[in-house]
C-alpha cells in the first residue's frame, strides 16, 4: 500500500492497495471517523487497471463486534466486483446498520474499515480514492 500519484478521481493522488494471494488480502482504516450516526453512508472510489474484473469485499464493524467473538455475520460485509477503469462505490447507512445477525450496528461506535480480496489466482493492485462517508 502507498501513495500514488497520477491516478485519482479527485485531487492529485490515490492509495495504491496491493492483494496478495493469501486467503484474505487487503487494507483497514484504523484513522477513520467513529461516529457515523449523522451520515446517509460510505462512499468510495476505485480504479481497477485490469482487463479483467476482479471481486472485493467492503467490511465494517463497531467496537461490540470483537466482544461477539468476531464472527462473519456480526459485521457488515458486501462484495463488489470491480471493472476495468473508475468504478464509484456507495453503500446506505441502512444496509450497514442492520447487517449484524440479532443486533443493529453501533452507529456511534464504529472501529473498522476494510477492503479486501479473497484467495485470487495471482496478485492484482487497484488505486483508491476518496473514501467518505456520505451526507
Amino acid at each position: 500500500m502507498r501513495i500514488a500519484a497520477g491516478r485519482s478521481k479527485e485531487g492529485r493522488h490515490s492509495l495504491r492497495v496491493g492483494f496478495t494471494t493469501e486467503r484474505y488480502s487487503g487494507i483497514s482504516l484504523k484513522y477513520f471517523p467513529h461516529d457515523w450516526q449523522q451520515y446517509k453512508g460510505l462512499g468510495f472510489s476505485a480504479f481497477n487497471p485490469a482487463e479483467q474484473s476482479l471481486a472485493i469485499t467492503c467490511r465494517v464493524h463497531d467496537a461490540l463486534h470483537k466482544e461477539k467473538g468476531q464472527k462473519y455475520s456480526d459485521r457488515f460485509n458486501r462484495r463488489f466486483v470491480l471493472h476495468t477503469g473508475w468504478n464509484d462505490i456507495e453503500i446506505p447507512m441502512v444496509e450497514i446498520s442492520k447487517i449484524p445477525a440479532g443486533r443493529e450496528m453501533d452507529l456511534a461506535d464504529i472501529r473498522r474499515v476494510g477492503i479486501f480480496a479473497t484467495s485470487l489466482p495471482r496478485p492484482r493492485e487497484i488505486y483508491i480514492d476518496t473514501i467518505r462517508l456520505l451526507r
